[in-house]
Protein backbone atom coordinates (compact mmCIF):
# COMPACT_ATOMS: atom_id res chain seq x y z
CA UNK A 1 0.00 0.00 0.00
CA UNK A 2 1.65 3.44 -1.18
CA UNK A 3 0.96 7.03 0.44
CA UNK A 4 0.10 9.70 -2.01
CA UNK A 5 2.32 11.83 0.15
CA UNK A 6 5.85 12.32 -0.70
CA UNK A 7 8.40 10.09 1.76
CA UNK A 8 10.45 12.02 3.36
CA UNK A 9 11.58 9.15 6.22
CA UNK A 10 13.61 6.27 6.12
CA UNK A 11 12.18 3.09 4.68
CA UNK A 12 11.16 1.12 7.51
CA UNK A 13 8.02 3.92 8.42
CA UNK A 14 4.93 4.99 6.69
CA UNK A 15 2.22 7.22 7.16
CA UNK A 16 -0.98 5.66 8.86
CA UNK A 17 -4.48 7.28 9.23
CA UNK A 18 -5.79 10.52 9.49
CA UNK A 19 -3.92 11.70 12.32
CA UNK A 20 -0.54 11.56 11.10
CA UNK A 21 1.22 8.49 12.95
CA UNK A 22 4.19 6.51 11.42
CA UNK A 23 4.72 3.11 12.06
CA UNK A 24 7.48 0.79 11.27
CA UNK A 25 6.64 -1.71 8.65
CA UNK A 26 5.55 -5.52 10.34
CA UNK A 27 7.76 -7.18 7.08
CA UNK A 28 11.02 -4.47 7.97
CA UNK A 29 10.89 -5.69 11.55
CA UNK A 30 10.99 -9.53 10.58
CA UNK A 31 13.34 -8.93 8.09
CA UNK A 32 15.99 -7.52 10.30
CA UNK A 33 15.04 -9.84 13.09
CA UNK A 34 15.72 -12.60 10.83
CA UNK A 35 18.75 -11.23 9.47
CA UNK A 36 20.28 -10.92 13.15
CA UNK A 37 19.56 -14.19 13.85
CA UNK A 38 21.25 -15.33 10.46
CA UNK A 39 24.39 -13.37 12.01
CA UNK A 40 24.34 -14.43 15.41
CA UNK A 41 23.96 -18.11 14.27
CA UNK A 42 27.55 -19.04 14.69
CA UNK A 43 27.02 -19.04 18.30
CA UNK A 44 25.88 -22.72 18.30
CA UNK A 45 28.38 -24.30 16.36
CA UNK A 46 30.96 -26.39 18.22
CA UNK A 47 33.95 -24.30 18.41
CA UNK A 48 32.73 -20.93 19.92
CA UNK A 49 31.51 -22.30 23.55
CA UNK A 50 34.72 -24.23 23.98
CA UNK A 51 36.67 -21.26 23.24
CA UNK A 52 35.14 -18.94 25.33
CA UNK A 53 35.09 -21.70 28.54
CA UNK A 54 38.90 -22.38 27.69
CA UNK A 55 39.16 -18.75 27.25
CA UNK A 56 37.23 -17.99 31.25
CA UNK A 57 38.81 -20.89 32.94
CA UNK A 58 42.19 -19.18 32.32
CA UNK A 59 41.09 -16.71 34.75
CA UNK A 60 38.22 -18.27 36.66
CA UNK A 61 38.75 -21.01 39.25
CA UNK A 62 36.85 -24.54 38.21
CA UNK A 63 34.38 -24.55 41.08
CA UNK A 64 33.16 -21.00 40.52
CA UNK A 65 32.82 -21.78 37.02
CA UNK A 66 30.81 -25.13 37.34
CA UNK A 67 28.35 -23.20 39.63
CA UNK A 68 27.93 -20.90 37.09
CA UNK A 69 27.36 -23.43 34.18
CA UNK A 70 24.71 -24.50 37.41
CA UNK A 71 22.88 -21.46 37.11
CA UNK A 72 19.87 -21.17 35.34
CA UNK A 73 20.37 -19.84 32.03
CA UNK A 74 17.49 -16.76 31.50
CA UNK A 75 18.65 -15.88 35.35
CA UNK A 76 22.09 -15.58 34.82
CA UNK A 77 22.10 -13.55 31.70
CA UNK A 78 19.74 -11.30 33.30
CA UNK A 79 22.13 -10.62 36.39
CA UNK A 80 25.06 -10.43 33.62
CA UNK A 81 23.29 -7.75 31.85
CA UNK A 82 22.58 -5.82 34.84
CA UNK A 83 26.48 -5.65 35.72
CA UNK A 84 27.46 -5.05 32.08
CA UNK A 85 24.65 -2.04 32.07
CA UNK A 86 26.53 -0.86 35.96
CA UNK A 87 30.05 -0.77 34.51
CA UNK A 88 28.88 0.74 31.02
CA UNK A 89 27.43 4.01 33.44
CA UNK A 90 30.73 3.68 35.49
CA UNK A 91 33.25 3.61 32.65
CA UNK A 92 36.85 4.26 33.46
CA UNK A 93 37.18 2.69 36.95
CA UNK A 94 40.00 1.30 38.67
CA UNK A 95 40.54 -2.32 38.92
CA UNK A 96 39.72 -2.83 42.57
CA UNK A 97 36.93 -0.34 42.33
CA UNK A 98 35.91 -2.59 39.01
CA UNK A 99 35.63 -5.64 40.91
CA UNK A 100 33.90 -4.60 44.04
CA UNK A 101 31.14 -3.06 41.52
CA UNK A 102 30.76 -5.87 39.76
CA UNK A 103 30.51 -8.52 42.69
CA UNK A 104 28.21 -5.87 44.63
CA UNK A 105 26.80 -6.66 48.37
CA UNK A 106 23.94 -9.24 47.55
CA UNK A 107 23.76 -13.17 48.56
CA UNK A 108 21.92 -13.95 45.49
CA UNK A 109 23.93 -15.07 42.25
CA UNK A 110 27.24 -15.14 43.99
CA UNK A 111 28.45 -17.66 41.17
CA UNK A 112 27.72 -15.16 38.04
CA UNK A 113 29.04 -12.29 39.89
CA UNK A 114 32.09 -13.97 41.13
CA UNK A 115 32.61 -15.16 37.41
CA UNK A 116 31.58 -11.94 35.97
CA UNK A 117 34.19 -9.90 38.10
CA UNK A 118 36.95 -12.38 37.01
CA UNK A 119 36.45 -12.10 33.58
CA UNK A 120 36.01 -8.01 34.02
CA UNK A 121 39.53 -8.01 35.69
CA UNK A 122 41.44 -9.81 33.63
CA UNK A 123 39.96 -7.96 30.68
CA UNK A 124 40.57 -4.77 32.44
CA UNK A 125 43.92 -5.45 33.27
CA UNK A 126 45.05 -7.19 29.90
CA UNK A 127 43.32 -5.17 27.50
CA UNK A 128 42.68 -2.36 29.26
CA UNK A 129 39.56 -0.53 27.05
CA UNK A 130 35.69 -0.07 29.45
CA UNK A 131 33.93 -0.91 26.18
CA UNK A 132 36.12 -4.36 25.97
CA UNK A 133 34.95 -5.42 29.41
CA UNK A 134 31.24 -4.58 29.26
CA UNK A 135 31.28 -6.76 26.07
CA UNK A 136 32.95 -9.57 27.68
CA UNK A 137 30.25 -9.49 30.03
CA UNK A 138 27.91 -9.32 28.10
CA UNK A 139 30.15 -11.95 26.12
CA UNK A 140 29.00 -13.99 28.93
CA UNK A 141 25.26 -13.35 28.92
CA UNK A 142 25.07 -14.62 25.46
CA UNK A 143 27.23 -18.16 26.37
CA UNK A 144 24.92 -19.06 29.08
CA UNK A 145 21.76 -18.24 26.65
CA UNK A 146 23.75 -20.35 24.02
CA UNK A 147 24.29 -22.93 26.13
CA UNK A 148 20.47 -23.54 26.79
CA UNK A 149 19.72 -22.19 23.10
CA UNK A 150 17.76 -18.80 23.82
CA UNK A 151 20.06 -16.87 21.89
CA UNK A 152 17.07 -15.22 20.47
CA UNK A 153 15.87 -14.00 23.82
CA UNK A 154 19.11 -13.31 24.92
CA UNK A 155 18.88 -9.36 26.63
CA UNK A 156 22.75 -9.46 26.26
CA UNK A 157 22.90 -10.38 22.36
CA UNK A 158 19.97 -7.58 21.77
CA UNK A 159 22.66 -4.84 23.57
CA UNK A 160 25.73 -6.30 21.84
CA UNK A 161 23.83 -6.06 18.25
CA UNK A 162 22.67 -2.51 19.36
CA UNK A 163 25.60 -1.24 20.12
CA UNK A 164 27.46 -2.78 17.50
CA UNK A 165 24.82 -3.52 14.23
CA UNK A 166 24.28 -7.21 13.24
CA UNK A 167 27.35 -8.01 11.38
CA UNK A 168 29.78 -6.33 13.80
CA UNK A 169 28.17 -8.07 16.81
CA UNK A 170 28.43 -11.40 14.96
CA UNK A 171 32.00 -11.22 13.95
CA UNK A 172 33.00 -10.05 17.40
CA UNK A 173 31.36 -12.69 18.90
CA UNK A 174 32.66 -15.28 16.97
CA UNK A 175 36.14 -14.41 18.10
CA UNK A 176 34.82 -14.21 21.90
CA UNK A 177 37.19 -13.24 24.69
CA UNK A 178 40.18 -11.76 23.65
CA UNK A 179 43.44 -13.88 22.70
CA UNK A 180 44.91 -11.91 25.72
CA UNK A 181 42.54 -12.94 28.43
CA UNK A 182 44.48 -16.19 28.12
CA UNK A 183 48.49 -15.42 28.16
Amino acid sequence: MSSSYPSRYCKEHRFCGRRGAFRVHADDVRDRRRREREAIAVLVTDPWPRTVQQRCLAVVDGPAWEEFLAERASRACRVLAALAARVERADRLPVERLHDLVLGEGERDQAVRRVAAAVAVAVSRRVGDPAEVVFAIRLLGVFSCASVDQVGRCPCRRAIVERFGARAAADKLARGLPDRLAA
